[in-house]
């Protein structure tokens, strides 16, 4: 992490959660990463003014508040929304965008909270999407 994650994450306030079903707490952060790691892809690692509304819209926990059961499911919406809502659309991308994030997983915790942290920094200068940080990223 660099100084500005260490930063950030000084400025949250620890809450106290009572997480009922982790396994649809894990499968919602396949599909937030599945979506930053996409926008990595399209922008090269440059976040541009179009970077939180791809994140957006290709998360179905943030665009649609949609939680899931199983693995399948979330694979099938980050590639369904992967070739309908984006400028690029292709299905080889969404698979390399499924094998990023499972690197990313293998990377461990601290690369998973840098991702985070970057998509949270994104949002926080977006005019409605801050919300979206105090849902989902805060």
């Amino acid at each position: 992490l660099d100084e500005q994650d260490r930063d950030d994450l000084k400025n949250l306030k620890y809450k106290q959660l009572f997480i009922d079903d982790q396994i649809s707490i894990y499968l919602g952060l396949i599909d937030l990463l599945y979506a930053f790691v996409y926008d990595q892809r399209i922008t090269q690692g440059e976040p541009c003014c179009e970077s939180s509304w791809n994140i957006h819209k290709l998360s179905s926990t943030l665009s649609w508040f949609d939680t899931f059961t199983d693995l399948p499911s979330v694979l099938i919406a980050c590639c369904r929304r992967t070739l309908i809502y984006p400028l690029i659309r292709s299905f080889k991308l969404a698979k390399k965008c499924l094998l990023d994030v499972i690197e990313i997983f293998s990377m461990g915790k601290s690369t998973i909270l840098q991702c985070l942290l970057q998509m949270r920094r994104l949002f926080l200068d977006e005019e409605h999407r801050y919300l979206l940080n105090t849902l989902y990223l805060n």
